[in-house]
Protein backbone atom coordinates (compact mmCIF):
# COMPACT_ATOMS: atom_id res chain seq x y z
CA UNK A 1 0.00 0.00 0.00
CA UNK A 2 1.63 3.61 -0.79
CA UNK A 3 1.98 5.80 2.31
CA UNK A 4 -0.67 8.37 2.60
CA UNK A 5 -3.04 5.88 0.81
CA UNK A 6 -6.03 5.10 3.67
CA UNK A 7 -8.19 3.02 1.42
CA UNK A 8 -9.08 -0.54 2.24
CA UNK A 9 -8.15 -3.48 0.70
CA UNK A 10 -9.67 -6.53 0.68
CA UNK A 11 -7.21 -9.45 1.42
CA UNK A 12 -6.90 -13.16 1.52
CA UNK A 13 -3.87 -15.57 2.41
CA UNK A 14 -1.68 -15.87 -1.02
CA UNK A 15 -1.71 -19.34 0.16
CA UNK A 16 -5.87 -19.82 -0.52
CA UNK A 17 -6.55 -22.19 -3.57
CA UNK A 18 -7.42 -19.72 -6.89
CA UNK A 19 -11.32 -19.45 -7.32
CA UNK A 20 -13.79 -17.09 -8.73
CA UNK A 21 -15.21 -14.76 -6.53
CA UNK A 22 -19.05 -15.36 -6.42
CA UNK A 23 -20.82 -12.44 -7.92
CA UNK A 24 -22.12 -12.12 -4.51
CA UNK A 25 -18.67 -11.38 -3.03
CA UNK A 26 -17.85 -8.91 -5.72
CA UNK A 27 -17.26 -4.94 -4.66
CA UNK A 28 -20.77 -3.11 -4.59
CA UNK A 29 -20.14 -0.81 -7.31
CA UNK A 30 -18.68 -3.65 -9.84
CA UNK A 31 -21.69 -6.35 -8.74
CA UNK A 32 -24.79 -3.46 -8.98
CA UNK A 33 -22.70 -2.31 -12.67
CA UNK A 34 -23.25 -5.99 -13.82
CA UNK A 35 -26.46 -6.68 -12.74
CA UNK A 36 -27.56 -3.55 -14.39
CA UNK A 37 -25.51 -4.20 -17.67
CA UNK A 38 -27.36 -7.51 -17.81
CA UNK A 39 -31.12 -6.15 -16.98
CA UNK A 40 -33.19 -7.95 -20.24
CA UNK A 41 -35.18 -5.75 -21.43
CA UNK A 42 -39.08 -5.83 -21.14
CA UNK A 43 -41.89 -4.24 -23.61
CA UNK A 44 -40.98 -1.15 -24.47
CA UNK A 45 -38.17 -0.44 -22.15
CA UNK A 46 -34.69 -1.15 -23.95
CA UNK A 47 -32.38 -3.66 -21.84
CA UNK A 48 -28.67 -3.37 -20.26
CA UNK A 49 -25.66 -2.80 -22.79
CA UNK A 50 -24.97 -6.68 -21.65
CA UNK A 51 -28.83 -8.00 -22.67
CA UNK A 52 -27.62 -8.96 -26.09
CA UNK A 53 -25.46 -11.74 -24.56
CA UNK A 54 -26.31 -15.08 -23.95
CA UNK A 55 -26.76 -16.50 -20.58
CA UNK A 56 -23.97 -18.40 -21.10
CA UNK A 57 -21.50 -16.04 -21.67
CA UNK A 58 -22.85 -13.89 -18.96
CA UNK A 59 -21.82 -16.99 -16.57
CA UNK A 60 -18.78 -17.25 -18.45
CA UNK A 61 -17.50 -13.49 -17.95
CA UNK A 62 -18.26 -13.35 -14.79
CA UNK A 63 -16.58 -16.54 -13.88
CA UNK A 64 -13.46 -14.93 -15.49
CA UNK A 65 -13.44 -11.56 -14.34
CA UNK A 66 -14.50 -13.00 -10.80
CA UNK A 67 -11.44 -15.20 -11.26
CA UNK A 68 -9.38 -11.51 -11.50
CA UNK A 69 -10.79 -10.16 -8.63
CA UNK A 70 -9.86 -13.21 -6.36
CA UNK A 71 -6.51 -13.11 -7.79
CA UNK A 72 -6.74 -9.41 -6.46
CA UNK A 73 -7.96 -10.41 -3.22
CA UNK A 74 -5.34 -13.00 -2.28
CA UNK A 75 -2.47 -10.26 -3.22
CA UNK A 76 -3.76 -8.06 -1.42
CA UNK A 77 -4.51 -5.97 -4.58
CA UNK A 78 -7.87 -5.54 -4.52
CA UNK A 79 -9.92 -1.76 -3.51
CA UNK A 80 -13.27 -2.40 -3.39
CA UNK A 81 -14.05 1.07 -3.22
CA UNK A 82 -12.13 1.35 -7.20
CA UNK A 83 -14.13 1.10 -10.37
CA UNK A 84 -13.24 -1.84 -12.76
CA UNK A 85 -10.50 0.19 -15.16
CA UNK A 86 -9.05 1.15 -11.51
CA UNK A 87 -8.48 -2.87 -11.20
CA UNK A 88 -7.73 -3.97 -14.37
CA UNK A 89 -4.27 -2.20 -14.91
CA UNK A 90 -1.10 -3.27 -16.70
CA UNK A 91 0.59 -3.77 -13.41
CA UNK A 92 -2.11 -6.04 -12.21
CA UNK A 93 -3.05 -7.76 -15.55
CA UNK A 94 1.06 -8.62 -15.94
CA UNK A 95 1.01 -10.21 -12.54
CA UNK A 96 -2.34 -12.33 -12.79
CA UNK A 97 -0.93 -13.16 -16.20
CA UNK A 98 2.63 -14.84 -14.33
CA UNK A 99 0.51 -16.40 -11.91
CA UNK A 100 -1.56 -18.23 -14.96
CA UNK A 101 1.23 -19.46 -16.77
CA UNK A 102 2.51 -21.55 -13.90
CA UNK A 103 -0.74 -23.36 -13.56
CA UNK A 104 -2.75 -23.51 -16.88
CA UNK A 105 -1.77 -23.91 -20.55
CA UNK A 106 -1.11 -21.55 -22.62
CA UNK A 107 -4.69 -21.46 -24.46
CA UNK A 108 -6.25 -20.73 -21.16
CA UNK A 109 -4.02 -17.84 -20.26
CA UNK A 110 -5.31 -16.16 -23.38
CA UNK A 111 -8.76 -17.09 -22.71
CA UNK A 112 -8.46 -15.70 -19.36
CA UNK A 113 -7.54 -12.42 -20.47
CA UNK A 114 -9.64 -12.32 -23.85
CA UNK A 115 -12.89 -12.84 -21.08
CA UNK A 116 -11.65 -10.52 -18.75
CA UNK A 117 -10.65 -7.80 -21.28
CA UNK A 118 -14.78 -8.60 -22.51
CA UNK A 119 -16.16 -8.17 -18.89
CA UNK A 120 -14.41 -5.10 -18.00
CA UNK A 121 -15.24 -3.15 -21.05
CA UNK A 122 -18.60 -4.28 -20.86
CA UNK A 123 -18.12 -2.72 -16.68
CA UNK A 124 -16.55 0.56 -17.85
CA UNK A 125 -16.99 0.85 -21.66
CA UNK A 126 -14.99 4.44 -21.17
CA UNK A 127 -12.49 3.02 -20.30
CA UNK A 128 -9.48 2.20 -22.59
CA UNK A 129 -8.63 -0.99 -22.58
CA UNK A 130 -7.13 -1.03 -26.18
CA UNK A 131 -3.33 -2.12 -24.43
CA UNK A 132 -5.11 -4.83 -23.67
CA UNK A 133 -6.18 -5.60 -26.65
CA UNK A 134 -2.33 -5.87 -27.41
CA UNK A 135 -1.05 -8.14 -24.68
CA UNK A 136 -4.59 -10.42 -25.90
CA UNK A 137 -2.65 -10.67 -29.42
CA UNK A 138 0.51 -11.23 -27.98
CA UNK A 139 -0.79 -14.71 -25.87
CA UNK A 140 -2.59 -15.85 -28.92
CA UNK A 141 1.03 -15.78 -30.82
CA UNK A 142 2.29 -17.80 -28.55
CA UNK A 143 -0.72 -20.46 -27.55
CA UNK A 144 0.33 -24.39 -28.02
CA UNK A 145 -3.10 -25.63 -28.51
CA UNK A 146 -3.57 -28.76 -27.01
CA UNK A 147 -3.23 -31.52 -29.78
CA UNK A 148 -6.61 -33.49 -30.79
CA UNK A 149 -4.45 -36.27 -32.40
CA UNK A 150 -4.02 -37.99 -28.57
CA UNK A 151 -7.39 -38.41 -28.42
CA UNK A 152 -7.67 -40.76 -32.27
CA UNK A 153 -9.43 -44.00 -31.08
CA UNK A 154 -8.24 -47.09 -33.41
CA UNK A 155 -11.29 -49.25 -34.63
CA UNK A 156 -10.25 -52.26 -33.06
CA UNK A 157 -10.40 -50.07 -29.34
CA UNK A 158 -14.25 -49.10 -30.65
CA UNK A 159 -14.84 -52.94 -31.48
CA UNK A 160 -13.38 -54.16 -27.62
CA UNK A 161 -15.70 -51.42 -26.77
CA UNK A 162 -18.71 -52.38 -27.98
CA UNK A 163 -19.14 -49.93 -30.46
CA UNK A 164 -19.50 -50.08 -34.42
CA UNK A 165 -19.01 -47.06 -36.35
CA UNK A 166 -21.70 -45.68 -38.29
CA UNK A 167 -20.02 -43.62 -41.50
CA UNK A 168 -22.05 -40.19 -42.01
CA UNK A 169 -20.24 -37.97 -44.31
CA UNK A 170 -17.57 -35.75 -45.16
CA UNK A 171 -17.07 -31.92 -46.11
CA UNK A 172 -13.59 -30.74 -47.87
CA UNK A 173 -11.83 -28.05 -46.10
CA UNK A 174 -9.17 -26.02 -48.05
CA UNK A 175 -7.56 -22.17 -48.76
CA UNK A 176 -10.10 -19.80 -49.29
CA UNK A 177 -8.97 -16.99 -51.80
CA UNK A 178 -10.55 -13.69 -53.93
CA UNK A 179 -10.70 -14.72 -57.12
CA UNK A 180 -8.01 -13.38 -59.30
CA UNK A 181 -5.10 -13.25 -56.65
CA UNK A 182 -2.39 -14.90 -58.49
CA UNK A 183 -0.89 -16.39 -55.33
CA UNK A 184 -3.67 -18.89 -55.02
CA UNK A 185 -5.26 -18.91 -59.01
CA UNK A 186 -4.72 -22.29 -60.81
CA UNK A 187 -2.25 -23.12 -58.27
CA UNK A 188 -2.50 -26.85 -55.96
CA UNK A 189 -2.93 -26.29 -52.39
CA UNK A 190 0.34 -27.03 -51.53
CA UNK A 191 1.92 -24.27 -53.97
CA UNK A 192 -0.34 -21.54 -52.89
CA UNK A 193 0.43 -21.89 -49.63
CA UNK A 194 3.98 -21.99 -50.30
CA UNK A 195 3.26 -18.75 -52.72
CA UNK A 196 1.35 -17.22 -49.47
CA UNK A 197 3.88 -18.31 -46.56
CA UNK A 198 6.88 -16.20 -49.27
CA UNK A 199 4.89 -13.30 -49.50
CA UNK A 200 5.37 -10.85 -46.39
CA UNK A 201 2.20 -9.07 -47.74
CA UNK A 202 -0.29 -12.05 -47.61
CA UNK A 203 -2.28 -11.64 -45.20
CA UNK A 204 -3.76 -15.10 -43.73
CA UNK A 205 -6.45 -15.62 -41.20
CA UNK A 206 -6.67 -18.44 -38.76
CA UNK A 207 -9.12 -19.94 -36.50
CA UNK A 208 -9.83 -20.55 -32.88
CA UNK A 209 -7.94 -22.39 -30.96
CA UNK A 210 -9.59 -25.71 -30.26
CA UNK A 211 -10.94 -26.41 -33.02
CA UNK A 212 -10.32 -29.05 -35.71
CA UNK A 213 -9.44 -26.27 -38.57
CA UNK A 214 -6.77 -24.84 -35.80
CA UNK A 215 -5.33 -28.26 -35.69
CA UNK A 216 -5.03 -28.61 -39.85
CA UNK A 217 -3.67 -24.92 -40.09
CA UNK A 218 -1.21 -25.50 -37.50
CA UNK A 219 -0.39 -28.76 -39.09
CA UNK A 220 0.14 -26.69 -43.01
CA UNK A 221 2.15 -24.18 -41.02
CA UNK A 222 4.76 -26.47 -39.31
CA UNK A 223 5.24 -24.10 -36.13
CA UNK A 224 5.67 -20.58 -38.65
CA UNK A 225 3.10 -17.78 -37.79
CA UNK A 226 2.96 -15.44 -40.74
CA UNK A 227 1.10 -11.94 -40.58
CA UNK A 228 -2.28 -12.36 -39.60
CA UNK A 229 -1.77 -15.62 -37.21
CA UNK A 230 -3.36 -14.08 -34.41
CA UNK A 231 -6.51 -12.82 -36.33
CA UNK A 232 -8.22 -15.87 -34.51
CA UNK A 233 -12.46 -16.01 -35.27
CA UNK A 234 -14.75 -18.73 -34.15
CA UNK A 235 -16.16 -20.13 -37.71
CA UNK A 236 -15.77 -20.92 -40.92
CA UNK A 237 -18.18 -17.81 -42.22
CA UNK A 238 -16.11 -15.70 -39.97
CA UNK A 239 -13.08 -16.54 -42.22
CA UNK A 240 -14.90 -16.55 -45.75
CA UNK A 241 -16.39 -12.95 -44.28
CA UNK A 242 -12.87 -11.13 -43.77
CA UNK A 243 -11.17 -12.47 -46.83
CA UNK A 244 -14.05 -11.14 -48.88
CA UNK A 245 -14.21 -7.41 -46.98
CA UNK A 246 -10.05 -7.84 -47.99
CA UNK A 247 -9.18 -7.89 -44.23
CA UNK A 248 -7.27 -11.00 -44.74
CA UNK A 249 -5.92 -12.84 -48.07
CA UNK A 250 -6.22 -16.48 -47.34
CA UNK A 251 -7.98 -18.58 -44.60
CA UNK A 252 -8.63 -22.28 -44.22
CA UNK A 253 -12.46 -22.84 -44.27
CA UNK A 254 -15.22 -25.38 -45.44
CA UNK A 255 -16.43 -24.98 -49.43
CA UNK A 256 -20.17 -23.93 -48.91
CA UNK A 257 -18.70 -20.40 -47.55
CA UNK A 258 -16.45 -20.56 -50.43
CA UNK A 259 -19.09 -20.19 -52.91
CA UNK A 260 -21.46 -18.34 -50.34
CA UNK A 261 -19.17 -15.32 -50.42
CA UNK A 262 -17.55 -16.25 -54.15
CA UNK A 263 -14.23 -16.67 -52.87
CA UNK A 264 -11.74 -19.11 -54.59
CA UNK A 265 -11.19 -22.65 -53.21
CA UNK A 266 -8.55 -24.92 -53.35
CA UNK A 267 -8.95 -28.15 -51.45
CA UNK A 268 -6.89 -29.65 -48.92
CA UNK A 269 -8.35 -32.42 -46.29
CA UNK A 270 -11.91 -33.66 -45.91
CA UNK A 271 -13.50 -33.89 -42.31
CA UNK A 272 -15.57 -37.27 -41.76
CA UNK A 273 -18.45 -37.12 -39.24
CA UNK A 274 -19.57 -40.27 -38.16
CA UNK A 275 -21.61 -41.96 -35.08
CA UNK A 276 -21.19 -44.40 -32.45
CA UNK A 277 -24.03 -47.12 -32.20
CA UNK A 278 -23.77 -49.48 -28.85
CA UNK A 279 -23.28 -52.73 -31.09
CA UNK A 280 -26.01 -55.00 -28.40
CA UNK A 281 -28.67 -52.37 -29.45
CA UNK A 282 -28.36 -52.04 -33.16
CA UNK A 283 -31.66 -53.78 -33.55
CA UNK A 284 -33.52 -51.35 -31.44
CA UNK A 285 -36.21 -50.01 -33.68
CA UNK A 286 -34.82 -46.31 -32.49
CA UNK A 287 -31.43 -47.27 -33.80
CA UNK A 288 -32.67 -48.98 -36.82
CA UNK A 289 -34.61 -45.69 -38.04
CA UNK A 290 -32.02 -43.50 -37.85
CA UNK A 291 -29.82 -45.47 -39.60
CA UNK A 292 -32.33 -46.54 -42.74
CA UNK A 293 -32.99 -42.34 -42.60
CA UNK A 294 -29.25 -41.88 -42.82
CA UNK A 295 -29.36 -44.21 -46.09
CA UNK A 296 -32.61 -42.67 -47.34
CA UNK A 297 -31.97 -41.30 -50.62
CA UNK A 298 -33.85 -37.74 -49.99
CA UNK A 299 -31.87 -37.60 -46.47
CA UNK A 300 -28.77 -38.08 -48.48
CA UNK A 301 -29.68 -35.78 -51.54
CA UNK A 302 -30.25 -32.89 -48.63
CA UNK A 303 -26.69 -33.40 -47.47
CA UNK A 304 -25.17 -32.79 -50.75
CA UNK A 305 -27.52 -29.86 -50.79
CA UNK A 306 -25.96 -28.91 -47.97
CA UNK A 307 -22.32 -28.70 -49.75
CA UNK A 308 -21.52 -32.33 -47.62
CA UNK A 309 -20.56 -35.68 -49.57
CA UNK A 310 -22.81 -38.69 -47.65
CA UNK A 311 -20.82 -41.54 -47.32
CA UNK A 312 -21.41 -44.66 -49.50
CA UNK A 313 -21.41 -47.16 -47.15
Amino acid sequence: MRIGDNRPKMVASRNAAPRSTPLNEWPASHRETWEEIWRPGLRLRKGGAASRYAEVSREDFARRYGAFLDFLQRNGLLDPSAGPAAQVTPQNVGRYIAELKARVRSVTVWNCIYKLRMAARLLDPKADFAWLSEIEQDLALVMEPRSKFDRVVLAERLVQAGLTLVPGWRRMQGILYRPGDERFEGRSAKDALAAALGDAAALMVNRNAGSGTRVLMDTLLDGRKPPGYANQPKSHNAVAAAIAQKRADWGLAIEPVAKLYGLGFLPVAPEHYDFLVVTDRGERLAVQAFLSALRDQKTRERIRALGMEPSES
